[in-house]
């Protein structure tokens, strides 16, 4: 990787800050420039508007959550509902920054609800494969909910657990679908 990606990753990253600090309502390129330590124009050459930031950001959530997650089945010893099993241990070994790219969501949906259009696809699919894959679809769908409960009440600091406690949780639905 050459310095044209790292300058891209710090200025997703400097955005993903932006959100987590100020909100979504306050991503302006200027900000993100300043906190990602490069001119407006180095931003601009690698993201024309904030639209394109902003999906960025989305496809930047989607595909690490993917790329973990296959990670995860390849080196999973469970034999039975794969997917959903390495779905539960990436959202159980979430970093900090990754907990606040997922803002990168709130803000591609105050922006332009359009704009999750591909993260509307991605979870549908890997919803599917979920379901497929699982011996009974609907206990794996309602895990799958639980799971995704737990994120979106995270996005907005709503979760009334400490990290101990959710972690319990997740152990627990782990639990249940292997």
């Amino acid at each position: 990787m050459g310095t044209a990606t790292s300058v891209r990753d710090r200025i997703l990253l400097a955005a993903t800050q932006v959100v987590s600090e100020v909100g979504s309502g306050h991503l302006t390129l200027d900000r993100v420039a300043a906190t990602a330590g490069v001119s407006k124009g180095g931003l601009l050459y690698h993201f024309g508007t904030k639209r394109e930031l902003i999906q960025a950001m989305v496809f930047e959530v989607l595909g690490a959550f993917r790329k973990k997650i296959t990670a995860k089945m390849e080196q999973t010893e469970v034999s039975k509902n794969v997917r959903l099993a390495a779905t539960i241990q990436v959202v159980k070994e979430r970093t900090t920054t990754e907990k606040q790219q997922l803002r990168a969501l709130f803000a591609a949906y105050s922006e332009d609800p359009k704009l999750l259009e591909p993260a509307r696809e991605v979870l549908k699919n890997h919803v599917d494969e979920i379901r497929n894959e699982a011996i009974d679809s609907d206990a794996a769908l309602t895990i799958v909910l639980a799971i995704e409960g737990i994120r979106f009440m995270e996005l907005f600091e709503l979760l009334p657990l400490d990290q101990k406690e959710v972690d319990h949780m997740l152990d627990r639905l782990h639990g249940l679908c292997v």
